[in-house]
């Protein structure tokens, strides 16, 4: 069968990931793909699903929350092959910071009994699937990682004497993206710019507002072309966590030439490679040194772009992703 007669039914949640956009239109340029929110609207949601699904050969669904439980049953009531993204909290277990779906005993249950019943299970990094298999042995699982469009990610102009991360501030994030430590960093660093880009989902703003030395900006959200400028202008970038699954972020700055500081932990140093510099989770001294180091060494900013063109490109997701669906249905 031929991709553009494949028809996939794409389901996602409210707001809508960059990279789950990115699968959609990588999607949309091979298959009929009819995207649906999982949304309140229960009965127009419900009638769209049905429309879709007469049309649908494939359903396509990001991590295995609500949205893949629901997955399960409309594709065994009509007949379809069910593929999940497993990206991150899905697979995770990871108590001591109460992170990961396996650390509550009913979401454990409901996506154990998800994951069984995929025909197939796209992890985004090899750290991803080992999690998952620590619980779960399911048909089929394959890495696929995620891709960065290093034509829109590049490098230009000069570098500056600043260093860069991104998440959303919250709680949860102050342990397991290490925002926490990160502004503790810049206390060490009191003449090189500290820039912390992400939403404020809680009170927890006030408390690194709290903490922050002068030299700490919290940006807050900001838009694609501004997100853009940072990653061309900083010259390090910092993504010292606890726990990521791949860490999109970091490889889009690693595009533009950032020199990455990050811990040696999760998939981060299948991402990085011998392109950055490692420290151990929660080493406040080690990092500030690691950063001063990192500025001094921007062969590694050129290295680290190299390794996302060659390992972590759009193109290299958008083939192996279609190559996997067609044979899914042939």
């Amino acid at each position: 069968m031929r991709a553009a007669k494949i028809g996939i039914l794409f389901l996602y949640r409210h707001p809508l990931s960059t990279f789950v956009k990115s699968d959609m239109e990588i999607l949309k340029k091979h298959f009929a793909v009819y995207p649906i929110c999982i949304g309140f609207d229960f009965v127009k949601m419900m009638r769209n699903l049905i429309r879709a699904l007469t049309r649908a050969s494939i359903i396509y669904v990001w991590f295995a929350g609500f949205q893949a439980f629901i997955s399960v049953f409309l594709a065994k009531l009509f007949g379809k092959k069910l593929v999940i993204v497993a990206g991150g909290y899905d697979a995770a277990y990871v108590p001591e910071i109460d992170y990961g779906v396996f650390t509550c005993w009913w979401r454990t249950i409901m996506a154990i009994f998800t994951y069984k019943n995929a025909d197939l299970i796209i992890a985004v990094s090899r750290y991803t699937k080992k999690e998952l298999l620590q619980h779960v042995i399911p048909k089929k699982v394959v890495v696929v990682y995620n891709g960065i469009d290093t034509e829109k990610f590049r490098p230009f102009g000069n570098k500056q004497n600043f260093v860069l991360t991104v998440g959303a501030v919250n709680w949860s994030n102050l342990r397991k993206k290490g925002l926490e430590n990160f502004v503790k960093v810049a206390k060490l660093l009191p003449e090189v710019r500290f820039v912390l880009v992400g939403r404020h989902d809680d009170s927890s703003i006030d408390y690194l507002k709290m903490i922050a030395t002068k030299n700490v900006e919290f940006a807050g959200p900001v838009s694609f072309n501004k997100l853009l400028e940072l990653y061309r202008r900083a010259g390090v970038y910092v993504q010292i966590s606890y726990h990521e699954s791949f860490g999109v972020a970091l490889a889009e700055a690693m595009a533009c030439e950032c020199v990455p500081v990050v811990t040696d932990r999760a998939a981060l140093p299948e991402v990085v490679g011998e392109c950055g510099i490692y420290v151990h989770y929660g080493d406040i001294n080690a990092t500030a040194v690691a950063i001063k180091k990192a500025f001094e060494q921007k062969e590694l900013g050129r290295c680290a772009r190299k390794r996302i063109v060659n390992m972590f490109s759009l193109g290299k997701r958008e083939e192996k992703l279609v190559k996997l669906l067609i044979s899914l249905i042939n």
